[in-house]
């Protein structure tokens, strides 16, 4: 599957948001749809640095933020990571109502849950140098009891 915007499985997408939104749920919902994998920043507390070096060192190809990010963050962001990461603005959704998918692209969404596959990156604050990234893999999010069946 491949959205408009380059998304494919396993891509990496940023997280961008300002609080708790609906727009951060419905894109958790879409990574699962997908295939894709969510990066997390930390609204509250990362800079434009760590924001970029999280999107580089996890090969990010989307950013996704919602209206409340200011013009000079979206400015500086794109001038640090270059034309290869798109930026999507997931207030659009109101005005827009979908992405397109090319369905020439899909993949079976009947796989195996397997341990290996990524499902999001959070990272730490880095408050005491770089932020560190952990993958969270499908275990990692289930609920011990579906994991035991």
């Amino acid at each position: 599957m491949k959205t408009s915007y380059g998304v494919v499985s396993t891509s990496r997408v940023l997280h961008l948001f300002t609080s708790n939104t609906i727009y951060d749920l419905i894109a958790r919902y879409a990574h699962t749809i997908l295939d894709s994998i969510g990066v997390t920043t930390n609204w509250s507390s990362d800079t434009n640095e760590k924001i970029v070096y999280k999107a580089n060192v996890t090969g990010c190809s989307l950013v996704i933020h919602d209206d409340t990010i200011s013009e000079e963050t979206l400015s500086f962001l794109k001038k640090k990571l270059g034309d290869q990461v798109k930026f999507f603005d997931m207030s659009r959704f109101e005005e827009e109502g979908n992405i397109e998918i090319d369905t020439d692209h899909t993949v079976d969404m009947i796989e195996p849950v397997s341990g290996e596959r990524t499902r999001f990156i959070i990272f730490t604050s880095g408050t005491t140098g770089d932020p560190k990234g952990v993958r969270l893999t499908y275990p990692n999010l289930l609920p011990p009891v579906c994991r035991q069946r």
